[in-house]
């Protein structure tokens, strides 16, 4: 694209696409100096000083623009440059992904180090796909970190603001999304998470399947225990005082009873209770299931599997890490129980 004195000028008056204000930074990061030449003195001076985000935040886009384009600290004018160059750049909704290598967010004993940032100062919901095959829909305005390669046994993700998440399932790989206070544990599911600066609460949607919700720190603040929620519910946890308030985003159903089908390829478990899973799975398959009906009374889970041992072991230890039990096997003899609870039925 060649480069002319209009469309630098459409540039610096935000009336450029998304392709041409790219072309024009990359032009004037190879070319330093040179908008000089497009533009006189008295047209700097009658561009408008647009400023689409408070001082501090337009410091902070400017600072993250620099730092990917390997811009070093500007002259004054030059500084204008780029904070307009930030701002048209942000209207054009091109978003910025940046590698840190050492990220603010707590790092845990198994996650990799290298992090990647993800902040979305377009107008439209950015669409993500991480390493595990997840879906993550970030919203304006809204910042997200996470591992750019997966490793060990969790999928942590720390968010400010809101993002849909559509997770890949993995029942030996919990997905955590870390936000302010709270995290909220799925392991296959769609759920959305709402943690804005000027909100009081954190509100989670649950639309399929089923997540854990619970403090970041158990040791520390306010006492709340975990909250499992259904599709179709909806979770607000005061920031400061933990308190929890459960809501319905949909109607519930008036039938309360679960629904299980079986072909000859595959067993499928709609909003069934546990015990009638694990009814099903013993008349299905070789196996035995031993649990204490304190244990697992009012817990419902959806899913699907193959007959298969593998899948029935893989799906009993989904269900067992969603409601906080402990499995043991021996002998295609399955043992679920609270942690602190030996008893069986």
């Amino acid at each position: 694209m060649e480069m002319t004195k209009e469309l630098m000028l459409r540039f610096f008056k935000d009336q450029c696409t998304a392709d041409e204000a790219t072309e024009v930074v990359n032009y004037l990061q190879q070319n330093p100096g040179k908008e000089d030449e497009f533009l006189p003195e008295q047209a700097w001076n009658d561009l408008p000083a647009a400023s689409l985000f408070s001082p501090a935040k337009e410091k902070e886009l400017l600072k993250k623009v620099k730092k990917e384009l390997g811009l070093k600290t500007p002259q004054t004018r030059k500084l204008w440059i780029w904070s307009a160059a930030a701002s048209i750049l942000v209207v054009c909704g091109v978003a910025l992904f940046l590698k840190n290598e050492s990220p603010k967010t707590p790092v845990h004993k198994n996650e990799v180090v290298h992090t990647l940032v993800n902040i979305n100062y377009g107008k439209e919901v950015l669409v993500l796909n991480t390493a595990d095959g997840s879906t993550v829909f970030l919203q304006p305005g809204s910042e997200i970190r996470y591992p750019e390669h997966f490793k060990g046994i969790n999928r942590n993700f720390y968010l400010k603001g809101v993002a849909r998440f559509k997770v890949a399932k993995d029942p030996q790989r919990p997905f955590r999304v870390y936000a302010d206070e709270m995290v909220t544990t799925a392991l296959g599911t769609d759920f959305t998470v709402t943690d804005k600066e000027e909100d009081e609460t954190i509100l989670i949607q649950l639309h399929e399947g089923r997540v854990v919700i619970g403090p970041k720190n158990l040791k520390s603040g306010p006492a709340m225990k975990p909250v499992y929620l259904q599709a179709g519910e909806e979770l607000s946890v005061h920031k400061k005082s933990l308190v929890s308030t459960r809501a319905y985003t949909t109607k519930p159903s008036t039938n309360i009873q679960g629904n299980t089908t079986i072909s000859a390829s595959m067993i499928t478990f709609k909003n069934e209770s546990l015990e009638n899973i694990f009814s099903t799975l013993e008349k299905e398959l070789p196996i035995q299931i031993h649990f204490k009906q304190s244990d697992i009374a009012g817990r419902y889970f959806t899913g699907s599997i193959k007959p298969d041992l593998q899948q029935a072991e893989n799906m009993l230890r989904e269900i067992a890490l969603l409601n906080q039990l402990t499995i043991n096997l021996r002998d295609h003899q399955y043992t679920l129980s609270k942690p602190s609870t030996t008893n069986n039925h």
